[in-house]
């Protein structure tokens, strides 16, 4: 399994607060950097899964663009605390590992 980030508004540098957030959880932050969806070949990944319910990932896309898609609607914590980032990237975690057993590729 392969997995990338992207943003529909990248900000130019990853924040502070999710470096930090990273380094808690022990999770190799080396090479991250911001980069939008059209900074990626869309046509190369079976899903992508948007973490804000308000961004039309489908139309943005264009229907061009065959992927499988899922919706997690989870909240950004741009400007919040380290308790913020900390609380969203664990959450990520948690629905990053049921996607994986779900998909049959975790224990």
């Amino acid at each position: 399994v392969e997995a990338f980030s992207a943003g529909g508004a990248p900000m130019g540098s990853v924040s502070e607060g999710s470096l930090r957030a990273l380094r808690t959880l022990n999770i190799a932050a080396r090479g991250l950097h911001s980069k939008g969806l059209f900074d990626l070949e869309l046509d190369d990944y079976d899903l992508v899964i948007s973490l804000d319910a308000d961004f039309p990932v489908k139309r943005v896309l264009g229907p061009e663009v065959e992927f499988r898609y899922e919706d997690w609607d989870i909240p950004d914590p741009l400007g919040g605390d380290a308790e913020e980032y900390l609380e969203v990237a664990r959450l990520l975690l948690e629905r990053i590992g049921d996607l994986l057993r779900r998909e049959g590729c975790g224990s």
